[in-house]
């Protein structure tokens, strides 16, 4: 499969084609979660199905994501096995 947007590959136009979530749309969805705010939760969640967003991967990356949380709550010392270890802290 070839893409073409304009000649220049970004990390938002594999996201988009591959049907992947962006860290930006679990950080939205844990903090629905964090808020109890279910509404929204199932919102985004929505949101991601109608844009085309695959749900198996979805759940494959939030799982990732959820462990690299527990991970880092035990150990910081963890770093080769954290996948979004930097941008998990920043948030």
């Amino acid at each position: 499969m070839f893409i073409f947007a304009d000649g220049t590959l970004t990390h938002q136009l594999v996201l988009d084609t591959l049907g992947m979530l962006s860290i930006e749309h679990i950080f939205e969805l844990t903090n629905s979660i964090i808020k109890q705010e279910t509404g929204q939760a199932m919102q985004v969640i929505d949101d991601m199905s109608k844009h085309g967003k695959d749900m198996q991967i979805f759940v494959k990356d939030y799982i990732d994501y959820l462990r690299n949380l527990m991970l880092m709550k035990v150990s910081k010392d963890l770093d080769d096995l954290l996948i979004y270890r930097k941008r998990i802290l920043r948030k």
